[in-house]
């Protein structure tokens, strides 16, 4: 094994004064300029902005085919009306409704059109006189439904 000597290191000491400083002289010129860094992340997604303003009309289109429109034909008092859940399978028809037909009912007698009142039950003409005083019934529809006449007895105090 070799022995070697080495001196002990010594420690960097400032110990001598500093230079004088003089004036500081003018920048130089600019360096060329470096090379691109890489493309960094992309930042996070604006505010959506405000709606533009409507755009131009467009150019009218072409006129389309006639349409079925209305069949001829047809006479007064009657209506169009579908035949079938076809569509446009359509014809003239009478209208629905009309004069009401039939029997009579309630406080009507006959057939239609031409109905009459039922009779009451209280016969046509005068009632009272000058002995008697008439009392009457009257339904809700407001019939006379029946009358009775009461005798008037003088009595003199």
């Amino acid at each position: 094994m070799a022995w070697y000597y080495t001196e002990p290191r010594r420690a960097r000491r400032d110990l001598d004064p500093a230079p004088a400083a003089g004036a500081v002289g003018p920048p130089g010129p600019q360096g060329p300029a470096g090379p691109a860094g890489p493309q960094g992340d992309p930042g996070p997604t604006g505010a959506t902005g405000s709606q533009g303003p409507a755009g131009a009309t467009g150019a009218t289109g072409a006129t389309g085919p006639a349409g079925p429109g209305v069949p001829t034909g047809g006479t007064t008092g009657q209506v169009l009306a579908k035949n079938s859940a076809t569509d446009f399978d359509t014809a003239w028809t009478a209208a629905p409704g009309g004069p009401p037909s039939g029997a009579a009912g309630g406080s009507l007698a006959g057939t239609y059109p031409n109905p009459t009142l039922a009779p009451s039950g209280v016969a046509a003409g005068t009632k009272g006189d000058a002995r008697t005083i008439p009392t009457f019934t009257v339904s809700a529809e407001g019939r006379v439904t029946a009358v009775t006449l009461v005798t008037l007895v003088a009595q003199w105090k």
